[in-house]
């Protein structure tokens, strides 16, 4: 799953460096109802579900309830009492916390506002479910309108086709959510933001005649607009770019009961409230000009005039020199938008208002190079004490006392995030990070960054809360970061989860044996660098944890990985038993969890014990080989890099050439067609983006060509594309610094060829990343908000790879046995 910022929200607890639950928080109360006997009684994720003795239905008409804040327990009494009676299974929301994020601004929009889901046995059931509960619940205030459904006249009450159990099937490739049609095809169960109907099945006759529709004149006034396109999407509505008698304006809606904040406020209140702050700073020019606002059907609109131009975030993304060429024209650029921008912020506290979430994306430049400021949904009173709904985390902290304070942290943390874009800005890292910002690119930048935080200390002392710890003029070497950041990594032997992670590792049980998210990345840190004892107890806390029972095959997901890591433990006889039982299918063929990272564990342990079961790594090789082309993406962890790597080291372990040959092609067919070249830098594409890490990008990739070229050193064919590589992952930093997609995993292709000159220089820039502290160095996790100790991401990953830097080995950080007689890359 990729998580996104607003998923790290509830994770943020002021006194803790880690991403931790407030378990104490009021809003966590559960949500109670009492089936009958017989029922079936369970919690799957955020739902409390409850099946009567009636066997479910695979799919058909199923019904959601939408409920206002502090109204659900009152529905839940009232629509369990009326499905017990009916034999109607249903699943609730299981608690206050579960509806709140679900309810929230960047929460999915499919799911928004669906409280209680109940499935009825056929269609004259679901029909008169709906008219009895429209009638049961007809004092209940509105909830979230739910996106994906028809709501049944202007109650609580919404419905759609779709599954009752969760069947998954591979349609045109993809792996998805079915129904099956009367001819027994599949069909993917659409789960949109928006009404979506199979074409197999038609609405009851008697919902469709009698159900609510919209009155022209209820939407006249946004009608009047002419809608081009949305230019984003929240949970709470859209932002559209609209005409009107030929000029361009922007349009914000918000809905009600949706989008909910931290204390609950709905994008309808804030819509209504940000209009209000608008009118009155009408007259400071860096401020958007609001032109109307109005109520069309039961959604606040907010009109605004359109500023052409980009974000400040964007203006980052497209001129950052990542490389020293055009330094000097972009410092003097971003020196002027900076000065700008702390003008904007200065004419608007003129007027006793603060901006309340002041960051990089709610910063226009415009086209002639002025500032805009866009967003006030979370302004308020300067003086007014600092308790927010909506924050951005990075431009925000909790220890700020008041608004005022609020913009002008957020302000030094955006003028900074212009010269270091990159996702830690916790002010420890600011003196190590400070040190670097001078040598990159002048003493000018350095010294406007120290003269700014000096100017907006006075106003706001949390910009002089420094760790003393990172108040160094120099750079610690590797050994001395080696040693940091080992104490900085203590792990909780009582815990189920060992160690200190990221949000898998939270919010998925099935996190906690992994070498990537879990426990076993700290494990493979001590097989490679731990004491005797430690490893002893880590072996015995595994077997505490139930390892032995584990059933996942993969190499970072189960046994191929576990196997390796508890060979060099020192239980050599459970390791050799995990590697050789871990059987993969060709449904993956991943290098993370699939046949490809478990053909490469059965090599190294072959290689270490001179013995192999050549068959089974045959049919592996075949099963890749006939597959790998299919899959859908090219990353090294996930994709079909690793897949044509694991085919490359086959061969080459079983002799076998026609496995040389379908790697060599696949891979030259591959960097034919899909690599992404600009202005001599090389790059993986995803979703549109230039990736260059390690687990999708560049990096991956590039160990890949010098894995083959190190085998075959006479082959120089991809020695271009392997210098490209080097310099483009030479970059001055990346947005995140773990080892799977941050600048740590670019430091591994210089390792593998030796550059130790960029390695001493990229060492340096590693500490851009990672927070001095009494108790050692601790390393920002994805997203940067918090620290983590795992692997992808955290300080198992970057002690892993210093480790390797020590020991001239860039291949500690795969979970397989070590061995003088081979090495992967």
């Amino acid at each position: 799953m990729d998580y996104q910022a607003q998923d790290y929200q509830p994770y943020l607890q002021v006194d803790s460096d880690y991403y931790e639950l407030d378990t104490t928080e009021k809003s966590d109360q559960e949500f109670t109802c009492s089936p009958p006997a017989d029922w079936q009684n369970f919690y799957q994720g955020d739902w409390h579900c409850c099946l009567s003795p009636r066997p479910l239905a695979q799919q058909g008409w199923k019904i959601h309830l939408s409920v206002a804040l502090r109204q659900e327990q009152g529905m839940l009494d009232l629509v369990s009492h009326y499905c017990f009676a009916h034999l109607s299974s249903f699943k609730v929301t299981r608690s206050r916390r579960a509806w709140l994020l679900k309810n929230a601004k960047y929460a999915d929009r499919a799911a928004s506002g669906k409280f209680i889901t109940i499935y009825p046995e056929d269609e004259g059931e679901f029909v008169q479910t709906v008219i009895d509960l429209a009638a049961l619940l007809k004092d209940f205030a509105p909830g979230p309108y739910i996106l994906s459904d028809r709501r049944w006249q202007a109650s609580p009450v919404y419905y759609r086709y779709g599954a009752f159990k969760e069947i998954v099937k591979e349609i045109s490739g993809q792996k998805c959510y079915c129904l099956q049609a009367p001819d027994g095809s599949w069909q993917e169960d659409q789960r949109c933001p928006y009404y979506y109907q199979p074409d197999f099945v038609q609405e009851p006759a008697e919902l469709v005649r009698d159900n609510f529709q919209v009155k022209g004149a209820e939407i006249s006034k946004l009608t009047a607009y002419q809608i081009k396109e949305a230019l984003h999407f929240s949970n709470g509505g859209g932002v559209y770019l609209a005409q009107k008698n030929g000029k361009n304006y922007v349009i914000k809606e918000g809905r009600p009961a949706a989008g909910l904040d931290g204390h609950g406020q709905d994008a309808f209140s804030r819509i209504q409230k940000e209009a209000g702050w608008l009118k009155k700073l009408a007259n400071v020019p860096e401020v958007v000009d609001g032109k109307e606002d109005f109520q069309a059907w039961i959604h606040a609109y907010l009109v605004e005039d359109y500023v052409s131009g980009q974000t400040l975030g964007d203006y980052v993304a497209e001129n950052y020199p990542f490389y020293p060429e055009k330094r000097a024209a972009y410092v003097a650029k971003s020196l002027q938008i900076a000065e700008k921008l702390c003008q904007a912020v200065a004419h608007v506290h003129a007027q006793g208002v603060a901006i309340g979430d002041l960051q990089a994306d709610n910063v226009m430049i415009t086209e002639d190079g002025e500032v805009k400021l866009i967003d006030f949904e979370a302004a308020a009173e300067l003086a007014q004490p600092y308790d927010p709904g909506i924050m951005t985390a990075g431009f925000s902290d909790l220890a700020l006392e008041n608004y005022e304070q609020t913009d002008l942290y957020a302000l030094y943390q955006s003028i900074r995030s212009i010269f270091l874009p990159i996702s830690n800005r916790a002010r420890a890292s600011w003196p190590m990070q400070d040190l670097n910002l001078r040598q990159y690119f002048s003493k000018e930048v350095g010294d406007y960054l120290e003269n700014l935080r000096q100017k907006l200390l006075p106003k706001c002392p949390l910009l002089g809360k420094e760790n003393d710890y990172g108040q160094k003029e120099v750079w610690p070497g590797l050994n001395e970061l080696r040693g940091n950041i080992s104490r900085g990594i203590k792990a909780d032997w009582q815990s189920p989860n060992l160690i200190k992670g990221d949000l898998p590792l939270l919010e998925d049980l099935d996190q906690r044996l992994t070498v990537d998210n879990g426990a076993l990345g700290y494990g493979l840190l001590l097989a490679r660098w731990g004491e005797l004892a430690e490893k002893k107890k880590f072996l015995a806390w595994l077997k505490k944890q139930g390892a032995e029972k584990i059933t996942a095959a993969g190499l970072f997901t189960g046994k191929a990985g576990l196997g390796g890591i508890v060979y060099e433990l020192g239980d050599k006889a459970w390791g050799r038993q995990l590697i050789w039982s871990a059987q993969g299918n060709s449904a993956d063929l991943s290098l993370r969890s699939g046949l490809a990272g478990i053909a490469l564990a059965k090599i190294a342990l072959a290689k270490e014990e001179g013995l192999a079961k050549i068959a089974e790594l045959i049919k592996i090789g075949r099963e890749i080989a006939a597959g790998y082309q299919k899959m859908q993406t090219a990353g090294l962890l996930t994709g079909q890099l690793g897949a044509i790597l694991a085919l490359w080291k086959l061969g080459k372990f079983l002799e076998e050439d026609s496995f040389k040959k379908e790697a060599k092609n696949g891979l030259d067919a591959w960097l034919e067609k899909d690599l992404v070249q600009v202005d001599q830098h090389v790059f993986l594409a995803e979703d549109g983006r230039r990736m260059p890490y390690l687990a999708n990008g560049t990096a991956g990739l590039a160990l890949v060509l010098a894995a083959i070229a190190q085998d075959e050193p006479k082959e120089d064919r991809y020695q271009k594309i392997i210098i490209q590589a080097a310099e483009t992952l030479d970059s001055f930093c990346s947005y995140m610094g773990g080892l799977f997609t941050g600048y740590a995993g670019l430091m591994l292709l210089d390792l593998a060829l030796g550059r130790k000159k960029v390695l001493g220089e990229k060492i340096r820039l590693l500490n851009n990343y990672l927070l001095p502290k009494e108790e050692g160095t601790l390393v920002a996790a994805s997203c940067g908000y918090r620290c983590s100790m795992d692997l992808a991401a955290g300080a198992s990953g970057v002690l892993l790879l210093l480790e390797g830097i020590a020991r001239n080995d860039a291949s500690l950080w795969l979970p397989l046995v070590q061995t003088k007689n081979w090495r992967l890359f």
